[in-house]
């Protein structure tokens, strides 16, 4: 390891132990004492998944630190230093073996670790660094973590070039040999907390995966160390991480036999097959999932998995998952996972429903809504007959975006009367038409009355401007008729072409949740609307029925614009009888004190980490300026300026410089 990248692991230490960004505002420092150990990457080797280990032993005594170090390629050394509360920016220079070398470095204290990372420099080099501390690491540990872009097909029934759909990251935990675990939590390099709440019986694990849009997936978890943080019986807490480096794969091979949406006989042995992966690279592998849990390991020059008799069971889908990895150390991995659909009988209807929505717009007027689904497999067409003497015709059902098995049918109407005249309450007949020609007739009946309360909708308001990257807290008065059995409430938010009531017809649904338990509001997470759209926001209050699959539900619609914020501009000087360079982490910003201000635009909330490097003969003394410049990480919540004061030193101090390096 070069020197210059030893003692920036060294600076990292020093400021980890001086710096503590708690998930808290607690006015007293956090106490570091004890023996700290886990391991950190820096960005040149993130593409091979290299990393070293880091062992500090410290001791604190109020605000004063000191201690020593050592890594696992054999660099020594010790420290000491100084903890302001609980948060401290802190910049320096260490000359040691003709080499000088600077940093500034963020950490925080999460649950009970220590999650840093930083930026330092040498010779005009800079470098990023990112690794996790914890006071009990316990190696060795069967666990695992993947982050993964799957791909589906476009059509199960219709075989197409395949595409990313979503993104998934995947996780679990294990007790040391043993030992009983009681909790796990995975700590992301980005401070997201994600609790492992779904217990394995049968591998005695903890496990949990999060499912997100697939240009998400390296924002959200990006490269770094992610530490598992555990507690065991008996109380005792410890830690162990997985480090996700490298990229992803480059090539994912189609799933070649069976066919999507094709029939085979569960009584008989299956042969998955898929093409050859030509260019696996190194640290690669296969592994196929099929029949939801069961799991084969393959090696990545095999192209074939059979799947046994009556292990997939009959009359519905079956999925086979394909995940191609790039392995990256610490029992992590990158992957594309190809999916593929078949099925066991040639159909089968899992489950249906039928509504009727009084939709009450903010203009007093009252609307209507028809709503029709089912769930099934081997399904070409389906429709909705209304009863003898509806004004109404069929309403035609369409695959549903986002399930694969589930198609959808709605129809809207300005007036409440309206949609009475064409599908009054009565036996309705959902028929549907198989892949293999035959036809089936499902009858629901729809009677009784709407809910009688519309709870207010009492934020946001009606056509409020909301803040898109943030949570949006929806809340409506308590409804008297909620609680009984079978009582829901359910909201969906549409985006509208403009901020009228017919357009509120023509949406398209970009997000829908449901809660029975409670009554008085829900929460839109952030990244689910986009700026600069107008959209309907409508809680759906339905009352329990008798039948099942059939309800009446009485919904309330607001509209709402979020604002378009514009970007923020961050402008950089640099000042005093001194001199050097400065940089931005992200690099938008880099230059001395001859290229005058240096300017950068960033996103509106984005974080800025600004680096300080005196020339030889100065100091740097500070960030002036804006006074979010004081630590060196500005949150660009509006335009910014931050001034680098430089100091020259007196020619004795410039020295003893000298003759140190």
């Amino acid at each position: 390891m070069k020197i210059w990248t030893r003692y920036l692991i060294s600076m990292v230490l020093m400021l980890i132990l001086l710096t503590a960004w708690t998930s808290g505002t607690v006015a007293s420092p956090v106490d570091f004492s004890g023996t700290w150990t886990g391991p950190y990457l820096y960005d040149h080797e993130y593409a091979l998944g290299k990393s070293g280990d880091l062992t500090v032993v410290m001791t604190q005594t109020g605000n004063g630190v000191t201690g020593t170090f050592e890594t696992s390629s054999g660099s020594q050394g010790s420290f000491e230093g100084q903890v302001e509360g609980t948060t401290l920016a802190l910049h320096f220079t260490s000359p040691v073996d003709g080499q000088r070398v600077s940093g500034s470095f963020k950490a925080e204290m999460i649950e009970g670790i220590i999650v840093w990372e930083g930026i330092g420099a040498s010779s005009g080099v800079t470098q990023s660094l990112r690794g996790a501390l914890a006071k009990n690491w316990i190696k060795d540990i069967d666990r695992a973590l993947s982050l993964s872009k799957d791909i589906f097909p476009v059509d199960a029934n219709a075989p197409a070039s395949p595409r990313y759909t979503t993104g998934n990251l995947w996780v679990w935990a294990k007790a040391p040999e043993g030992e009983t675990l009681v909790s796990a939590v995975l700590v992301t390099p980005l401070l997201e907390v994600i609790p492992l709440l779904e217990w394995d019986e049968e591998r005695q694990r903890f496990k949990g995966d999060v499912d997100m849009e697939v240009d998400q997936v390296e924002t959200l978890y990006p490269n770094g160390i992610y530490t598992y943080v555990i507690e065991l019986a008996g109380g005792t807490r410890g830690a162990y991480f997985a480090g996700l480096v490298g990229s992803f794969p480059s090539q994912y091979p189609n799933v070649t036999a069976p066919l999507p949406g094709e029939l085979v006989d569960e009584s008989q042995p299956l042969t998955l097959s898929w093409d050859p992966w030509t260019s696996p690279g190194l640290y690669t592998d296969i592994a196929i999932y099929f029949d939801v849990d069961h799991y084969q390991p393959k090696q990545s020059h095999e192209t074939e998995c059979e799947i046994p008799a009556f292990t997939l069971p009959e009359n519905r889908w079956d999925t086979f998952k394909v995940e191609f990895s790039r392995f990256s150390g610490y029992a992590a991995n990158k992957g594309i996972e190809f999916f593929s659909y078949i099925r066991t009988a040639p159909h089968v209807i899992e489950s249906q429903w039928l509504g009727k929505v009084a939709v009450h717009l903010p203009s007093g007027q009252v609307g209507g809504g028809l709503m029709i689904g089912l769930d099934g497999t081997g399904i070409a067409s389906a429709s909705l007959i209304p009863p003898a003497g509806a004004s109404g015709g069929p309403v035609a059902l369409a695959k549903g975006k986002e399930n694969m098995l589930g198609w959808q049918g709605v129809a809207r109407f300005t007036s409440l009367a309206q949609m009475e005249s064409a599908y009054p309450d009565g036996t309705y007949t959902l028929r549907v038409v198989y892949q293999d020609t035959t036809q089936e007739d499902i009858s629901l009946t729809v009677s009784g009355s709407y809910p009688t309360q519309v709870p207010e909708i009492t934020s946001p308001v009606h056509l409020s401007n909301l803040y898109w990257w943030e949570d949006i807290d929806l809340a409506w008065h308590t409804w008297t008729e909620f609680g009984g059995t079978g009582n829901m409430v359910n909201c969906t938010v549409e985006r509208l072409d403009a901020a009228t009531e017919p357009a509120y017809y023509t949406a398209d649904e970009v997000w829908s949740g449901s809660d029975g338990m409670v009554s008085d509001g829900g929460t839109i997470e952030p990244g689910l609307l986009n700026p600069g759209n107008t959209y309907a926001i409508t809680p759906m209050f339905v009352k329990a029925t008798t039948h099942p699959g059939v309800f009446k539900a009485t919904a309330r619609a607001v509209f709402v614009n979020t604002a378009v914020i514009p970007d923020s501009r961050l402008d950089v000087s640099l000042s005093g009888s001194g001199s050097g360079m400065v940089a931005g982490f992200d690099g938008k910003i880099n230059g001395s004190s001859s290229g005058g201000t240096l300017s950068a635009v960033y996103n509106r909330h984005e974080q800025v980490v600004l680096v300080a490097h005196p020339d030889k003969g100065s100091v740097f003394e500070g960030w002036m300026g804006d006074p979010d410049c004081a630590d060196g990480v500005v949150d660009m919540s509006s335009d910014k300026s931050c001034i680098a004061c430089f100091r020259q030193i007196a020619l004795g101090g410039l020295l003893n410089i000298l003759l140190t390096e």
